[in-house]
């Protein structure tokens, strides 16, 4: 059971940084197009 609830907690984590990388590059592209 730890170990698994571990490992939801990573996989959430993982799902979390790639959502805050896509929002990051959007801003990004949106700076550029305003330049």
């Amino acid at each position: 059971m730890n170990a698994s609830s571990f490992n939801s907690n990573e996989q959430e984590q993982s799902v979390t940084n790639l959502v805050k990388i896509h929002s990051l590059s959007q801003l990004l592209k949106r700076d550029r197009e305003q330049l």
